[in-house]
């Protein structure tokens, strides 16, 4: 029914936004059903290895960027929270306790 809609939308020669939205849709459906998909189901990974990535958001981040390149994804982008870094390491480096 969606592609009637849109076929007649775009025939009815609104310009190229008609298209861009079907060429997103179609993107958008093609990576919901990719296997790459499978990369986001961290619950399946043991709880072994969950624990060795930790189970704060940069650990399970981490975990999911490592089972999205394995899954053949392509590019990964991991960020490291920078000022939570700075900050336990210089506590660290002075023998104090982390906050």
């Amino acid at each position: 029914m969606l592609s009637v809609i849109e076929t007649n939308f775009i025939n009815s020669k609104r310009g190229e936004m008609p298209k861009g939205h079907r060429e997103i849709y179609k993107k958008a459906v093609n990576l919901m059903t990719s296997k790459q998909m499978e990369a986001f189901k961290v619950a399946e990974e043991s709880q072994e290895t969950k624990d060795a990535y930790g189970t704060g958001g940069f650990g399970q981040g981490l975990l999911m960027a490592r089972r999205l390149g394995e899954t053949g994804g392509p590019f990964v982008l991991s960020l490291i929270p920078i000022r939570r870094c700075r900050r336990r390491l210089r506590v660290r480096l002075r023998g104090a306790p982390a906050r």
